[in-house]
């Protein structure tokens, strides 16, 4: 039961921790059309700061290998993505650097979930956690973070 309570406390302490990084600009909703468009047709859209720009060169680079998944777009349609992701990315100087803290420069992460920042406020968490429904997998922030 205790476990339970600390788990919810916790849960609930992220959620406003996540909200208000949002309200105080650490990183910012994604504006840009094409990328809500184009990326948030199969999952949600991640904030462009939570990823150093060479890890969103990467992810786009290879859309046709989306993490198992063929996310293939037209050249100029990823371009405008990767620009929009890259100048907003979390080390390009427009956004709170916070989630950059850890990550070494020849290091290219190459999800969110496996950022410093990610793990250490999720890392306490059983893996059962991001299996419940709602959740499904741990990418999905919005399942607990909404």
């Amino acid at each position: 039961m205790r476990s339970l309570t600390l788990a919810a406390l916790f849960t609930g302490a992220s959620a406003f921790l996540i909200s208000s990084a949002f309200a105080a600009g650490f990183f910012h909703s994604v504006k840009d059309p094409a990328t809500k468009k184009e990326c948030g047709a199969c999952h949600m859209v991640y904030p462009p700061a939570l990823l150093p720009a060479r890890s969103w060169e990467k992810i786009v680079g290879d859309l046709s290998n989306h993490f198992g998944e063929d996310a293939s777009l037209p050249d100029p349609v990823r371009a405008n993505i990767l620009a929009y992701l890259t100048q907003n990315a979390g080390d390009s100087g427009q956004t709170n650097s916070w989630f950059m803290r850890g990550v070494r420069d020849n290091v290219v992460p190459p999800r969110i979930t496996e950022m410093p920042f990610w793990r250490g406020i999720h890392g306490g968490f059983s893996p059962a956690s991001f299996k419940r429904p709602g959740v499904k997998k741990r990418g999905n922030c919005l399942g607990c973070h909404s």
